[in-house]
């Protein structure tokens, strides 16, 4: 019975792992655009232009430098327990600053707003860097 019970339980982890992960990761932009859609910085504002005009709704520079803030954290508890090499820790945060300048840059160009397009390509470098300091860390 106690063998029944736990294959059971094992299954239902295993069916349920991954239909939670896929959830999770179709609406985790989801969220963020609607909480800087009602955020007073700018979303929300009727001169905004449409998604459809090509443009990512409100808060996109703030949601990569959100993100970057994030990859920064993890750089730094990495490197004090040891688990990438100063080298490593030099390269990955190189490209961190490439991804902010490139976001500040065409943000400021296109008054505040960054392109749908520009916005994808660098989320995911952004999600690129994380990965890559996950196998970094991984490797020590």
């Amino acid at each position: 019975m106690r063998s029944m019970a736990f294959k059971a339980a094992l299954a239902a982890i295993l069916v349920s792992t991954p239909l939670a992960t896929a959830f999770a990761k179709e609406h985790h932009g989801t969220m963020r655009e609607f909480s800087f859609q009602n955020s007073p910085s700018g979303g929300d504002k009727p001169d905004s232009p449409a998604p459809s005009d090509g443009y990512a709704t409100g808060g996109q520079l703030r949601a990569i430098l959100d993100d970057l803030q994030g990859d920064n954290a993890r750089l730094m508890s990495d490197r004090h327990a040891k688990l990438i090499t100063p080298a490593e820790l030099r390269g990955l945060r190189g490209e961190e600053a490439m991804i902010r300048r490139t976001a500040i840059r065409d943000s400021a160009r296109d008054g505040g707003k960054i392109p749908a397009g520009q916005y994808d390509r660098l989320m995911a470098e952004v999600n690129d860097l994380g990965m890559q300091i996950d196998h970094d860390a991984a490797l020590h």
